[in-house]
């Protein structure tokens, strides 16, 4: 089964969203979105919020992207602050 772009809610018109992270320290091997493994490391866990701004705060849709290293979440920073 292919992913139907066409028919996604994600396109609907007026529709936004913005990433946020969430720090973890893998405990235990961890493996992240790039297929590296990372071990008694600092790692982010990417989601992306979806909402419209016409509705209420409440009412919003949240997609888990994966794991990533500490370095990318550094480059995703600093390029968001330019």
């Amino acid at each position: 089964m292919g992913k139907n772009t066409t028919n996604d809610w994600r396109n609907e018109e007026g529709l936004k969203s913005n990433y946020y992270f969430k720090k973890r320290f893998a405990f235990f091997p961890t493996k992240l979105k790039n297929g590296d493994i990372v071990w008694f490391k600092t790692y982010y866990l990417k989601y992306q919020r979806w909402f419209s701004p016409f509705e209420s705060d409440l009412n919003y849709h949240i997609d888990f992207l994966g794991r990533i290293s500490s370095e990318e979440y550094l480059v995703i920073i600093l390029s968001q602050k330019s």
